[in-house]
């Protein structure tokens, strides 16, 4: 039974190991142009939704906090799953 219980525990350990890694890799940040807005962030749904165009050229839609980007303003976005969120804007790269 020892061995049993060592082998599932080295393959827990191996899964865990593996979907942080995962999610370590799509967790970062790349640059984007912000477009327009789809729907603005108000104070009542903190999140609004903007067009972006990501730097291979495709546009993509991403949560937005910022409520005053005008078009062409550079912005880093993360993407988690299949979802874009913008998490800094230019000039000084500011974090929300």
């Amino acid at each position: 039974m020892s061995a049993r219980r060592l082998i599932m525990a080295t393959l827990i350990v191996v899964f865990a190991v593996g979907a942080i890694a995962l999610a370590a890799c799509s967790a970062d940040s790349q640059d984007a142009t912000f477009l327009g807005y789809q729907q603005r962030p108000t104070t009542d749904e903190p999140n609004g939704l903007a067009i972006v165009q990501l730097d291979s050229g495709l546009p993509a839609e991403a949560k937005c906090r910022y409520s005053s980007l005008e078009n062409g303003t550079p912005v880093k976005v993360i993407k988690t799953g299949d979802v874009y969120e913008i998490v800094s804007v230019s000039p000084d790269w500011e974090v929300p």
